[in-house]
Order: structure tokens, then sequence, then C-alpha cells
């Protein structure tokens, strides 16, 4: 009960630009704020999914209404953002 959408846009190698949204953590899908601005400039690698991991780990609070542990589903953010960051770089 937890999604991540990730999209950058790449010039020569770097992210120019980039969106991260995670749902099922409120009433609507949630933009991550900053992450194109900690994106920008950088390649999709390890290290910039692990820092888009750990700023959406901060900014997400899943819902107790829905019939899932929300500490398992919050833990399991950066998770997520990783893979998600690493298939969108293995994917270029």
């Amino acid at each position: 009960m937890l999604s991540i959408a990730f999209a950058a846009r790449l010039e020569h190698g770097t992210c120019a630009g980039a969106r991260l949204v995670v749902s099922a953590i409120a009433a609507k899908p949630r933009t991550i704020t900053g992450a194109g601005e900690l994106a920008r400039g950088r390649p999709l690698d390890a290290a910039l999914a692990d820092d888009l991991g750990r700023l959406a780990h901060k900014q997400c609070h899943p819902l107790i209404s829905v019939p899932y542990d929300a500490d398992y589903r919050r833990a399991m953010v950066p998770v997520f953002v990783r893979r998600a960051v690493l298939d969108a770089g293995a994917s270029r």
C-alpha cells in the first residue's frame, strides 16, 4: 500500500530536473518538496537515490487509516525511492 513515482530529465548524463511523488501516505499523492533541487546537476546513481530516499522519509508520515502498518510503510519509503531512482538511471 505504498507507491513511488519518480521522473527525471537528463542533460549530458546529469539530472536537469526531477519530481518525486509518494502515495498512500496522505489523502492524496504527495510531491516531495526539494527533490528537484537535490537532484539537479547529479547523475542518477546510488548516492542520489539514498539522498532522495532520506528526503522523502523525512516528509512522509503515512495515514493510520489504511489497514497496513504505518511504521512499516514509512520505513519502506527510502527503499522504494532508491529502487525508482536506480531503475530510472538504468533505463536511460
